[in-house]
């Protein structure tokens, strides 16, 4: 199916990700390397929502937000449990938001903390982008999952 390109292409952003994440960020420690990270991250993962939001819409006819955001706020609201998603899974999805809408406007220096959409207070580090990896690769896979199922069982 067409969305079969979109899952590859967002599974290589997270390789490429986890690839700056391990070489670079330990021979560097740069801010623009983990805020690149971050970028690939969040692409990657968008991407996949976005495809997931696109095949229901075909499917089911349902009428789809222009807004990113917006599609990214319905999807866990009215598909994350559907799709098999975690607490953690769909909490990572507005965290990643948040933290590329700050870094959009200001600079966010790595050895600072950042506040999530739920005021929580994480810590920016090599680990956390390690943590995000994992965690996204998890939602790439289930939305993957459930794409595959629904083709073969309509």
């Amino acid at each position: 199916m067409w969305w079969e390109g979109e899952i590859l292409e967002s599974k290589r952003e997270l390789l490429t990700a986890d690839h700056l994440l391990k070489l670079t960020t330990s021979l560097l420690n740069d801010e623009k390397v983990m805020i690149s990270i971050i970028n690939k991250i969040s692409k990657a993962v968008n991407k996949s929502i976005i495809v997931f939001l696109e095949q229901e819409r075909l499917r089911n006819r349902i009428n789809m937000p222009s807004a990113e955001r917006i599609k990214l706020k319905m999807f866990v609201t009215e598909y994350a449990k559907k799709t098999g998603l975690t607490e953690e899974e769909s909490k990572l999805i507005f965290t990643m938001d948040k933290i590329k809408e700050m870094k959009s406007g200001w600079f966010i220096p790595l050895k600072e903390k950042i506040i999530t959409d739920e005021y929580i207070i994480c810590s920016f580090n090599e680990r956390t982008l390690k943590n995000y990896l994992l965690i996204s690769n998890n939602i790439i896979k289930k939305l993957e999952g459930y794409l595959s199922n629904a083709e073969n069982n309509p």
